[in-house]
């Protein structure tokens, strides 16, 4: 395995399925999301809900999900490990701001009047 074979096994935990999300996500530093197509990955969700940072490719609807800096161009995962390595000691920062970004944008308020100002929208007349 790679991971062994590099020395990396205590920092680099490939985890497999799990029936306790909560509990394997307090014990995680950060989640990192490869996926190059996903609409709306629950599994960012849940990782922003429990305060943990998430990296991801620039795809679907991440954008949407996290902020800019966050967000890597698909299978550039050079840039990724260059911000991680740069922000090591700013991750509990990173999942405070993404968890306050996910917070406001997808409150049930907000949700609401964007979802309003779709419909309304198609009750304009020119």
């Amino acid at each position: 395995h790679i991971i062994d074979r590099e020395g990396l096994s205590g920092y680099i935990l490939l985890a497999g399925w799990s029936d306790d999300i909560p509990a394997f996500l307090a014990e995680t530093d950060l989640y990192i999301h490869t996926s190059l197509l996903d609409t709306c990955p629950y599994s960012v969700v849940e990782a922003i809900s429990a305060g943990v940072p998430a990296l991801a490719f620039n795809v679907g609807g991440l954008p949407e999900m996290l902020p800019e800096d966050t967000l890597f161009a698909p299978n550039d995962h050079i840039a990724m490990v260059d911000y991680l390595l740069g922000h090591q000691q700013s991750l509990a920062a990173i999942g405070a701001r993404q968890y306050e970004r996910a917070r406001h944008d997808f409150s049930r308020t907000v949700q609401v009047e964007r979802l309003r100002s779709v419909y309304t929208s198609f009750n304009r007349k020119p």
